[in-house]
């Protein structure tokens, strides 16, 4: 009965002496196991909790004031502020966006309609608080902006600013790349659409806390009675320097490096 017991313990298969085969099948599984946890921290990072979306648009001219929000929303969900605000019927449509690689909030005015007979300025504040991702403590913050008008009247103003805030504050300024301060040409006939001048990329970097921290835009324009004019705005803050997704893949690739460079010298040991 020893006997049998010592040939068990020694034979092949057992311990270091395993054929090399068998010793590359057990590697194969622990290179798995390793590859699988890391997808599954990847994907439970990407789980970001819900967005808080707020909207505030002000007739200047009359001091009308419209509200909405906050309004809780998933990231790709849009909040929209739709109706008449003084002298302005307007459609605003705010869509944020998180990942691990690029977080943004696009802002599109579908319509900002200056339904009286004189001059007035509009003004929106847009703010998105709660985002989590991308989780790298420097981030690139991007701001662009484009647009046109139906306007009879020559260079009516239009601003168009992006700021992200580390605090997460609801309509507060913080890191911004600056303004896109534009014209909207104007001329006759007044039923042309004009584009206007601010469509450049706008860039800074925003140092963020391990905390959420929140988008915030803000956007004046000045009509003439009976203009209109829509805008875009989007901002955008992606991972510095490298996005969440290749550090996951730095780590695979060291990963299966060291296993295939463990397999070589079990290789040259087995040859031996």
């Amino acid at each position: 009965m020893f006997d049998r017991f010592k040939a068990r313990m020694t034979g092949p298969g057992a311990g270091d002496s395993a054929p090399p085969t068998r010793r590359k099948g057990r590697l194969n599984l622990l290179a798995a196991i390793a590859v699988l946890l890391c997808v599954g921290l990847s994907a439970s990072s990407v789980l970001a909790a819900p967005l808080s979306v707020s909207i505030r648009a002000t007739d200047l001219s009359t001091l009308a004031v419209s509200n909405v929000g906050p309004t809780v929303t998933p990231s790709g969900g849009t909040t929209a502020l739709v109706g008449t605000v003084g002298n302005f019927f307007t459609n605003i449509q705010v869509t944020p966006f998180e990942s691990t690689g690029v977080s943004d909030v696009n802002t599109t005015s579908f319509a900002i309609n200056n339904t009286s007979s004189t001059t007035a300025t509009f003004d929106v504040l847009v703010s998105v608080q709660g985002f989590t991702l991308p989780t790298y403590p420097l981030l690139i913050l991007s701001s662009s902006a484009s647009g046109t008008a139906s306007t009879g009247v020559l260079n009516q103003p239009v601003t168009l600013q992006s700021f992200a805030d580390a605090a997460n504050g609801q309509f507060t300024g913080g890191v911004t790349p600056g303004a896109h301060a534009g014209l909207l040409i104007g001329g006759a006939p007044p039923t042309q659409s004009y584009n206007f001048g601010a469509t450049q990329n706008l860039v800074t970097l925003f140092p963020r806390l391990g905390t959420p921290y929140s988008v915030n835009q803000h956007i004046t324009i000045t009509l003439a009675g009976g203009s209109n004019a829509t805008l875009t705005l989007v901002t955008a803050l992606a991972a510095a320097p490298l996005p969440s997704t290749a550090g996951l893949g730095l780590v695979l690739m060291g990963g299966l490096g060291g296993v295939g460079g463990i397999r070589r010298l079990n290789s040259r040991r087995a040859l031996a």
